[in-house]
């Protein structure tokens, strides 16, 4: 049996990285999943025969936190005691110095419970080799289990665009939350330029869970104190490289319908701009893999957590973004063969055909066969 928490249950991360592995390792290997809350709630503690039942305790960092921290604590007491392994995940540095954007306040409370919790894990599962050594430091041993894509859940785009040579202009497009305002605002002035000489939509998906139109306009009226405010920077600075740049907007949807929003959008371009900071190099290329799944040809940022994988990369210039993205436009057959080059590592890598045994490892092998890290490849 696998005991989860069903906090932040419509998390991206908490789905992709807890309770869609263990829902399908559950399918697989007869085993049944049981979140703490049904356990906890009718008295207030845990029952020792159902911790005797369960093989692991997996559990994401999100799910350590003050709101939640006496529960956790003493479903962690009763899993060690029962002899049941802890299993700690994490696809984000939680605990390096903020050098990524003004959304760090809100965790900032829940950072020493997460750390004194994360600490008790018999294992903690990252999902790349830099974010392996910065949890190392936590002092238990790290595996790496890369972030996957469900063929099932990504389902290819309709490709009434350019890619198939009908009328219509070419799609070029971003997905991503607010976290990614910054990486974002450096490849705006490019998309400016371009749009100049060539003729194509830009859509931008996410970031806001409204229109974001008025929010913008709001942004380009801050004072100048009001924009050196951390929490009001990032957004001062994209309403401002926005300027001139002609897109479309659709607002975040909720997790469920992640996917089909996706194909739905029909790009035949996805960008994945990514600032070169020591959080960024921890994180993974899970939007790429989103991308070659709905069938869309990935631009990204020549920084680790696409080296590897992801072809082309992009320097950090503006003359760099304008060059690799103009290719792409002008060259049909430039896109064709780089989105087939992405599907092929995305399949053969990164579905839960190749990642689920990762996960099985990590996740039901005895203790005593864990080892201290694990390549992410």
């Amino acid at each position: 049996m696998f005991l989860v928490s069903d906090q932040h249950n419509t998390n991206a991360s908490k789905r992709l990285r807890i309770l869609d592995p263990v829902m399908r390792l559950g399918r697989e290997r007869g085993l049944d999943v049981l979140t703490l809350e049904e356990l906890w709630a009718p008295q207030r503690t845990f029952e020792r025969h159902t911790f005797e039942r369960a093989r692991v305790l997996y559990l994401h960092f999100l799910d350590f936190n003050l709101d939640s921290h006496a529960m956790m604590q003493e479903a962690i007491a009763a899993a060690q005691t029962c002899g049941v392994r802890v299993v700690a995940d994490t696809d984000d540095a939680y605990f390096m110095p903020a050098d990524h954007g003004p959304f760090d306040a809100a965790l900032e409370p829940h950072l020493k419970c997460m750390r004194a919790l994360a600490e008790q894990a018999d294992l903690i599962t990252v999902t790349c080799e830099p974010l392996a050594n910065e949890m190392a430091a936590l002092g238990r041993p790290v595996r790496v289990v890369p972030n996957w894509v469900s063929e099932d859940e990504f389902k290819p785009r309709p490709r009434h665009h350019g890619q198939l040579g009908r009328r219509g202009r070419l799609r070029v497009g971003f997905a991503g939350g607010p976290t990614h305002l910054l990486d974002l605002t450096a490849v705006l002035p490019a998309i400016g330029q371009l749009q100049r000489t060539h003729d194509f939509d830009f859509v931008l998906f996410g970031l806001f869970d409204r229109d974001m139109r008025a929010t913008v306009e709001r942004a380009r009226t801050l004072t100048a104190k009001q924009a050196a405010d951390p929490r009001l920077s990032a957004f001062s600075a994209f309403a401002r490289a926005l300027t001139g740049v002609h897109y479309t907007h659709h607002p975040s949807v909720p997790q469920a319908e992640f996917a089909r929003a996706l194909s739905a959008l029909d790009l035949d371009i996805a960008l994945c701009p990514l600032l070169d900071t020591a959080f960024n190099r921890c994180r993974s290329g899970v939007k790429f893999y989103q991308y070659a799944a709905v069938g869309t040809a990935t631009l990204a940022s020549d920084v680790a957590p696409y080296r590897g994988e992801c072809e082309p990369l992009c320097g950090d210039t503006q003359a760099a973004w304008e060059s690799a993205l103009g290719r792409l436009l002008d060259n049909g057959p430039l896109r064709e063969a780089t989105l087939e080059a992405q599907q092929r590592y995305w399949r053969t890598h990164r579905t839960w055909s190749t990642v689920g045994p990762r996960f099985a490892e990590a996740l039901l092998a005895p203790v005593a066969e864990q080892s201290d890290g694990g390549a992410a490849a």
